[in-house]
């Protein structure tokens, strides 16, 4: 990856709470595939 495709990512998440009033890791819980592969490392930690 480059320096800047790494950066990028960076500022999303305060980004998406500013525009939508959401933690950005409540949106995530809301995905499904993501909030399974959330819960498996939850059980895994």
């Amino acid at each position: 990856m480059t320096l800047d495709s790494t950066q990028i990512p960076a500022p999303l998440p305060p980004v998406l709470e500013s525009l939508t009033g959401i933690k950005f890791e409540k949106l995530l819980e809301q995905v499904p595939a993501l909030k399974k592969a959330m819960e498996k490392d939850v059980l895994t930690a």
